[in-house]
C-alpha cells in the first residue's frame, strides 16, 4: 500500500488524476476527432506516414501495428527530421506533435510541403497548427496542457478516427466501446492503491531496485513493450529494456546462459496474449523455463476484451499505473523530466 500523504508530497502535477482520468480522454478524443473537418482523399492513397516523436509519436507506432496485416497499402512510422523519398502526392501524411512544437516533426513536414502529400495535422497548439491553417491542411485539434505521455489517447484515437474518416479502414465504434468500457474498470481497480490486491501496486513493490525487462510478441501489438520501457523512463526515472518473442528468441535469449551481478537486479515482465499463434506461446513458455534456470522473477501480464483494439489497450494502461506507483515508492516526481528539458535548453542554444 501507498499512502495518500506520500502521492500528494510527491505528485506534485497531479499526474494520477490524469490516468484515472483516462477512460474520458478516450470519449473525447473520440468526440473531437469525429466532429473534425477531414475532407475525403483528392488522390489515391498508396502509404501512409506517421510522423511523431516520443509521447506524440507512440501512438503511430500503436495505429500501424495494429493494421499492419490488415490494410493493404503499408504504414510507416517516421520518428527523426527527414522523411522518406517515397512521400508523395498519393502518401497520407500524418503529423503528430501534441505540443506542436516538436522540432523533429516539424522540419519534416516542411521539408516535403513541395511534394504535396496528403497532410492531417494532430496537435494541440504550436507551429504545427500554423504549418496546417497555412497550407490548408486538416487539423485535429486536442486539449493541450498535460505531459505527452498522458495523452495517448487524443493522439491515438485522433489518428484512428481519420483513417475511418478517409474510409481506409473500417467503422471501429464497437471496439473503441469495449475499449471505453475496460479503460473506466482498469481505471478503477488499478487506481485504487488501498487494496492490497492491486496488481499494478504489486508489481511496483516488486521493481524497486530492480530493472525490468519487458518481453511481448509481434501480437498483438510489437509497440507494447517499448510503451513499458518508455513510462518506466519518464515516470519512474529508471533504465528498462524491452525485446519482442519470437526475435530475441534468436538472439537476447543466449545472453541469459552465464550468470553476471546483473541477473540479481532484473525483473522481467511478460505481457501475454491467448490468442497469439500456438508457437509463440510456446515460445514463451520455453523463454520462461530459460528463465527459471536463473530463478529469475516473473510478472506475466494477460490481456483483455475480445476485440483486438481492447486487448491492445488492456495491455497498455497497466504501464500507466506501474510506472506511476514505482515513482512513488522511487520518491520521485513521476512528472518531472528534467534531462529533457536540460537537453531542449541546449538545442535552443544550438547554432
Amino acid at each position: 500500500m501507498i499512502a495518500s500523504q506520500k502521492i500528494e508530497q510527491l505528485d506534485r502535477s497531479n499526474m494520477f488524476a490524469l490516468l484515472t482520468g483516462f477512460p474520458q480522454q478516450l470519449s473525447k478524443a473520440w468526440e473531437i476527432a469525429n466532429n473534425a473537418a477531414i475532407p475525403e482523399s483528392r488522390e489515391p492513397v498508396n502509404n501512409i506516414v506517421i510522423s511523431g516523436m516520443g509521447g506524440s509519436g507512440i501512438g503511430g507506432d500503436i495505429l500501424s501495428n495494429y493494421f499492419k496485416n490488415l490494410l493493404e497499402i503499408p504504414v510507416y512510422v517516421n520518428r527523426g527530421y527527414t522523411l522518406p523519398q517515397f512521400v508523395s502526392k498519393n502518401t497520407l501524411l500524418l503529423a503528430c506533435s501534441y505540443s506542436g512544437d516538436t522540432e523533429e516533426t516539424i522540419q519534416a513536414v516542411e521539408s516535403v510541403i513541395k511534394r504535396k502529400p496528403q497532410v492531417v495535422c494532430v496537435s494541440s497548439n504550436g507551429k504545427l497548427q500554423q504549418i496546417a491553417r497555412q497550407n490548408g491542411y486538416p487539423l485535429v485539434k486536442v486539449p493541450g496542457g498535460q505531459p505527452p505521455r498522458t495523452a495517448l489517447g487524443y493522439m491515438f484515437i485522433s489518428l484512428l478516427v481519420t483513417l475511418q474518416k478517409l474510409r481506409i479502414i473500417g467503422d471501429q465504434k464497437e471496439a473503441f466501446d469495449e475499449t471505453l468500457a475496460l479503460a473506466k474498470q482498469m481505471a478503477a481497480e488499478l487506481g485504487d492503491y488501498s487494496q492490497k490486491d492491486n496488481p499494478a501496486l504489486d508489481l511496483a513493490a516488486k521493481l524497486v531496485q530492480k530493472t525490468p525487462i519487458i518481453y511481448g510478441a509481434i501480437e498483438p501489438n510489437e509497440a507494447l513493450p517499448t510503451r513499458w520501457r518508455n513510462q518506466f523512463s519518464e515516470n519512474s526515472k529508471i533504465l528498462a529494456f524491452s525485446n519482442l518473442i519470437p526475435e530475441m528468441n534468436h538472439n537476447e535469449i543466449v545472453g541469459w546462459a552465464k550468470p553476471t551481478a546483473i541477473l540479481d537486479k532484473v525483473h522481467v515482465i511478460m505481457l501475454r496474449d491467448e490468442r497469439n499463434s500456438p508457437r509463440v506461446e510456446f515460445r514463451f513458455e520455453t523463454t520462461k523455463e530459460i528463465l527459471a534456470k536463473h530463478v529469475m522473477p516473473v510478472t506475466e501480464w494477460p490481456a483483455q476484451g475480445r476485440s483486438r483494439l481492447c486487448r491492445t489497450f488492456s495491455l497498455l494502461l497497466p504501464a500507466d499505473f506501474v510506472s506511476f506507483y514505482l515513482a512513488i515508492l522511487n520518491d520521485v516526481d513521476p512528472t518531472a523530466i528534467e534531462n529533457i528539458v536540460f537537453l531542449k535548453k541546449k538545442l535552443a542554444e544550438f547554432k
